[in-house]
């Protein structure tokens, strides 16, 4: 038996995928409030944690520890953001 080779392209398959996830939070009202709601918490408590970080002197190593510090933080909560319903899909 063989098989065919069948390339798709990469942004081709992002855009299936976010358009099925657009739908299916469009789909479910509580969970587009949870989304909204967790979105503003979270932007809140980043914004009141690294309040004043790029304002101050950027020749000490401390406030670019700041700035980092921010970015992965952001970083890793988009990540973990994305990952998480696919975290619960598994048990199931």
């Amino acid at each position: 038996m063989e098989f065919r080779k069948h390339e798709t392209k990469i942004l081709s398959i992002y855009g299936a995928l976010l358009k099925r996830n657009f739908l299916n939070t469009i789909r479910n009202p509580l969970l587009m409030k949870a989304k909204v709601l967790q979105g503003i918490f979270l932007s809140l408590f980043a914004g009141g944690l690294f309040f004043g970080a790029g304002k101050k002197d950027l020749m000490n190593l401390n406030n670019w520890n700041y700035l980092t510090g921010c970015l992965f933080f952001i970083s890793i909560n988009a990540f973990t953001t994305c990952l998480s319903p696919v975290t619960i899909t598994f048990p199931l």
